[in-house]
């Protein structure tokens, strides 16, 4: 506990020392009331203080529209530390925080078919349609930090969140969260990190949001029990005292993701409110959406030919395919994403009172993994491996159209197609 708590707490000082800084910054009055820190002749007056006011959305419907989302801590499941369990309700999963596992939930059970190392840790991937991008009138810093269980069995969770606006319609931030454990059972040790760092622009025409987002997971894999002898009847046994195939045997997982997104509106319409008031409302507005991710997996045992006798007298692997002596199992992933839109805005159809929507995607995916391992064999007739490796690209094109109703306090509806042309 003590060796993991002060590998980040220098990360928390910085943090804190934010906090401290921004609070000062409002103290002072150092911002002028419209948040754009730009110089003003009515500056705050000297012990007076900004009111803080943050306000956060998601983009949705492929990045189209911004759902407003409440900042408050307790509405958004604040004590729901585990990532999994912000995902679904119900999993399977190995019994500590950080491992795989897959919801009892059928249509929540998610797929990522660009890469298959995905599907079973997707809650610890931030991806781009989850983030929540922020507009402050004063800098905003979150920090939290839970711990559990026994020294020997502990959970711990960080997160630190840091945002600030740089004008009134630039906002920046950066977060950081990290989930480890160490288990109940041998080799069962797990440690997911991930940074995100994003922006956003809101101006009067031209929209952007753009973020980098870095993962990396470390799971240590036993292999599962390797006790033939067992009974059903544990009450005997610690868990500790458990025997499994693998002590070394390790998955290192690392993802690294831009995504940005911009939009332009074109044409205006003046529309009347319920109190009179008239505002002005683009007639529709266009979308331009590029997404990379790259995805590196590799999975690793030290001193490999100590594990082909288990104690069954069984091997755990039957057939080598590359090396007796080392893993080299690996993949590697890159996708490039564009995405072109053009939405009319349903303010504009003052007939039908729906909107529309129509784009076309195209998906660039390059894969290498291990192949056929060949041999060279030198004087005295040993062999000598010469180790190979497969790719492949994969083109994937696509064109589209929806028709939705967001506006309303009671009904919203939405209908679409799409159609795969290439891939």
């Amino acid at each position: 506990m003590q060796i993991i708590f002060n590998k980040y707490l220098s990360l928390l000082s910085f943090l804190l020392l934010l906090s401290l800084a921004a609070h000062a910054q409002r103290s002072k009055g150092m911002m002028n009331e419209r948040g754009d820190g730009s110089d003003s002749k009515d500056e705050n007056k000297p012990g007076e203080s900004i009111p803080p006011d943050v306000r956060a959305w998601k983009l949705r419907d492929q990045f189209t529209f911004s759902d407003t989302i409440a900042v408050d801590t307790l509405t958004n499941g604040y004590q729901v530390y585990n990532p999994v369990f912000r995902k679904t309700i119900a999993a399977n999963y190995l019994g500590n925080l950080g491992s795989a596992y897959q919801s009892m939930i059928f249509d929540e059970q998610e797929r990522y078919y660009g890469h298959l190392f995905y599907n079973s840790l997707s809650a610890y991937i931030p991806q781009a349609e989850e983030l929540y991008f922020f507009n402050t009138k004063t800098p905003y810093v979150n920090l939290s930090y839970h711990f559990g269980g026994p020294k020997r069995n502990s959970e711990e969770y960080v997160s630190t969140l840091f945002t600030q606006n740089i004008n009134k319609k630039t906002n920046i931030a950066v977060q950081y969260q990290l989930s480890s454990s160490i288990g109940q059972y041998q080799a069962q040790k797990a440690e997911n990190q991930n940074l995100k760092f994003q922006s956003s622009y809101n101006g009067d025409a031209y929209n952007m949001h753009m973020a980098f987002i870095y993962a990396k997971i470390v799971n240590q894999e036993n292999g599962g029990l390797n006790m033939p002898d067992l009974q059903d009847d544990f009450s005997d046994e610690e868990p500790r005292d458990f025997i499994f195939h693998f002590n070394d045997a390790s998955l290192k997982l690392n993802t690294l993701q831009f995504f940005y997104n911009q939009s332009l509106s074109i044409g205006n319409i003046n529309v009347n409110g319920k109190d009179s008031t008239v505002t002005e409302l683009p007639v529709s507005t266009v979308y331009h959406t590029l997404k990379f991710d790259r995805g590196e997996r590799n999975y690793n045992i030290d001193d490999l030919s100590d594990k082909y006798p288990s104690l069954s007298g069984k091997p755990f692997y039957p057939n080598i395919y590359r090396d007796s002596l080392q893993t080299r199992d690996s993949t590697l992933y890159n996708k490039v994403s564009n995405t072109f839109q053009i939405k009319f805005n349903e303010e504009a159809n003052s007939l039908l009172k729906f909107g529309l929507r129509a784009f076309i995607t195209n998906d660039i995916a390059f894969y290498k993994f291990p192949g056929k391992t060949n041999w060279n064999f030198d004087d005295d007739g040993k062999g000598i491996p010469v180790y190979q490796t497969r790719d492949t690209s994969l083109v994937t094109s696509a064109i589209g159209g929806r028709i939705f109703k967001n506006l309303g306090k009671n009904f919203w509806w939405n209908a679409g197609m799409k159609l795969y042309f290439q891939g």
